[in-house]
Protein backbone atom coordinates (compact mmCIF):
# COMPACT_ATOMS: atom_id res chain seq x y z
CA UNK A 1 0.00 0.00 0.00
CA UNK A 2 1.78 3.22 -1.40
CA UNK A 3 0.22 5.37 1.82
CA UNK A 4 1.21 2.89 4.38
CA UNK A 5 4.83 3.34 3.40
CA UNK A 6 4.69 7.13 3.78
CA UNK A 7 3.40 6.58 7.01
CA UNK A 8 5.36 3.51 8.37
CA UNK A 9 8.66 6.34 7.14
CA UNK A 10 7.15 9.04 8.82
CA UNK A 11 6.53 6.78 12.09
CA UNK A 12 10.10 5.71 11.94
CA UNK A 13 11.34 9.05 12.13
CA UNK A 14 9.31 10.27 15.21
CA UNK A 15 10.94 7.85 17.32
CA UNK A 16 14.05 8.68 15.78
CA UNK A 17 14.86 5.52 13.46
CA UNK A 18 17.04 7.16 11.10
CA UNK A 19 18.73 4.77 9.38
CA UNK A 20 15.46 2.54 8.90
CA UNK A 21 13.60 5.68 7.65
CA UNK A 22 16.47 6.31 4.97
CA UNK A 23 16.52 2.54 4.17
CA UNK A 24 12.88 2.43 3.16
CA UNK A 25 13.18 5.90 1.64
CA UNK A 26 15.82 5.17 -1.06
CA UNK A 27 13.91 2.23 -2.27
CA UNK A 28 10.92 4.07 -3.23
CA UNK A 29 12.31 5.62 -6.57
CA UNK A 30 12.75 2.12 -8.15
CA UNK A 31 10.07 0.44 -6.52
CA UNK A 32 7.12 3.15 -7.36
CA UNK A 33 5.83 5.45 -9.71
CA UNK A 34 3.22 7.58 -7.63
CA UNK A 35 3.86 11.05 -7.38
CA UNK A 36 2.41 11.97 -4.62
CA UNK A 37 4.45 9.50 -2.57
CA UNK A 38 7.62 10.62 -4.24
CA UNK A 39 6.50 14.00 -3.26
CA UNK A 40 6.15 12.78 0.35
CA UNK A 41 10.02 11.11 0.11
CA UNK A 42 11.22 14.75 -0.73
CA UNK A 43 9.78 15.91 2.51
CA UNK A 44 10.89 12.54 4.39
CA UNK A 45 14.16 13.03 2.90
CA UNK A 46 14.28 16.41 4.24
CA UNK A 47 13.80 15.43 7.69
CA UNK A 48 16.42 12.79 7.10
CA UNK A 49 18.68 15.68 6.10
CA UNK A 50 18.11 17.55 9.06
CA UNK A 51 17.81 15.34 11.60
CA UNK A 52 20.31 12.24 11.19
CA UNK A 53 22.84 14.74 9.23
CA UNK A 54 22.06 18.09 10.03
CA UNK A 55 22.89 19.27 6.47
CA UNK A 56 20.51 21.99 6.81
CA UNK A 57 21.16 23.94 3.36
CA UNK A 58 20.24 20.34 1.48
CA UNK A 59 17.04 19.51 4.06
CA UNK A 60 15.62 23.00 3.06
CA UNK A 61 15.56 22.55 -0.96
CA UNK A 62 14.35 18.75 -0.23
CA UNK A 63 11.41 20.62 2.10
CA UNK A 64 10.81 23.37 -0.96
CA UNK A 65 10.68 20.98 -3.58
CA UNK A 66 8.37 18.62 -1.53
CA UNK A 67 6.07 21.47 -1.01
CA UNK A 68 6.24 22.55 -4.60
CA UNK A 69 5.32 18.55 -5.62
CA UNK A 70 2.33 18.03 -3.42
CA UNK A 71 0.87 20.92 -4.19
CA UNK A 72 -1.60 19.70 -6.66
CA UNK A 73 -2.62 16.72 -3.76
CA UNK A 74 -3.93 19.65 -1.04
CA UNK A 75 -5.49 19.09 0.83
CA UNK A 76 -4.90 15.49 0.66
CA UNK A 77 -1.09 16.13 1.24
CA UNK A 78 -1.79 19.16 4.43
CA UNK A 79 0.19 16.97 6.72
CA UNK A 80 3.38 16.40 4.84
CA UNK A 81 3.30 19.93 3.77
CA UNK A 82 3.03 21.11 7.19
CA UNK A 83 6.09 18.96 8.39
CA UNK A 84 7.94 20.42 5.94
CA UNK A 85 7.33 24.01 6.78
CA UNK A 86 7.83 23.00 10.16
CA UNK A 87 11.59 22.00 9.15
CA UNK A 88 11.74 25.06 7.14
CA UNK A 89 10.80 27.31 10.61
CA UNK A 90 13.70 24.93 12.42
CA UNK A 91 15.85 26.08 9.67
CA UNK A 92 14.79 29.78 9.28
CA UNK A 93 15.59 29.94 13.49
CA UNK A 94 18.81 27.90 12.83
CA UNK A 95 19.62 30.98 10.67
CA UNK A 96 18.48 34.03 13.16
CA UNK A 97 15.62 34.50 10.44
CA UNK A 98 13.02 35.06 13.24
CA UNK A 99 10.91 36.42 10.35
CA UNK A 100 10.60 33.29 7.83
CA UNK A 101 10.23 31.35 11.49
CA UNK A 102 6.97 32.81 12.41
CA UNK A 103 5.86 32.56 8.82
CA UNK A 104 6.81 28.94 8.20
CA UNK A 105 5.22 27.87 11.94
CA UNK A 106 2.12 29.74 11.08
CA UNK A 107 1.65 27.74 7.58
CA UNK A 108 2.32 24.78 9.04
CA UNK A 109 -0.16 24.67 11.85
CA UNK A 110 -2.61 26.14 9.24
CA UNK A 111 -2.07 22.96 7.71
CA UNK A 112 -1.54 20.40 10.29
CA UNK A 113 -3.90 18.50 11.83
CA UNK A 114 -1.35 17.47 15.19
CA UNK A 115 0.70 20.65 16.67
CA UNK A 116 3.07 18.19 18.53
CA UNK A 117 3.73 15.99 15.21
CA UNK A 118 6.25 18.50 14.04
CA UNK A 119 9.76 16.80 14.38
CA UNK A 120 10.66 19.52 16.48
CA UNK A 121 12.10 17.10 19.35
Amino acid sequence: NVQYIAVYIKNLLLVKRYDEAESLIKTIPSKYRNAYLLAQTQILQGIVLEKKYKNLKQAQQFYIKGIKDIQPYLPFGNEFCAYAYYGLSRIAANNHDAQNKKTYRKKAEDLGDFENVNFDK
